[in-house]
């Protein structure tokens, strides 16, 4: 399969994660304030509606932004290391090293996204 229809068959396959991931978290909440209206008596459907789109709404955010930024790069500098100058294939150390670095990247980049949150 060529490159471009890799990418296209990605992209829907993200549209329909995030769709599913939506309409699940607001279904799951639905059924919970039906539930408990019909056997405790506590009538909170508006509450649990609204409950469901701001758990949707973060869920989707957190899904969609997985998705872009740094995954590619990852891709990108995975994919390239064969691609460098030289010639030379490097080994599976050096694959290793550059998959650890980035990973220490983006572990960093996470606590300070968390620090930012708390502060």
């Amino acid at each position: 399969m060529d490159n471009g229809r890799k990418e296209i068959h990605r992209a829907w396959l993200l549209i329909l994660q995030l769709g599913l991931t939506g309409i699940c978290a607001i279904g799951i909440c639905i059924v919970i304030g039906l539930l408990l209206k019909e056997y405790a008596g506590i009538d909170i459907m508006l509450f649990m509606c609204v409950f469901g789109v701001v758990c949707a709404s973060a869920s989707v955010y957190r899904l969609a932004s997985s998705h872009t930024g740094s995954d590619d790069e990852l891709t990108r500098t995975v994919e390239g290391i064969y691609d460098r100058e030289g010639g030379a294939e490097p080994d599976n150390d050096d694959l290793l090293e550059e998959i650890e670095h980035l990973n220490r990247l983006r572990e960093a980049e996470l606590e300070n996204t968390d620090d930012e949150r708390r502060g």
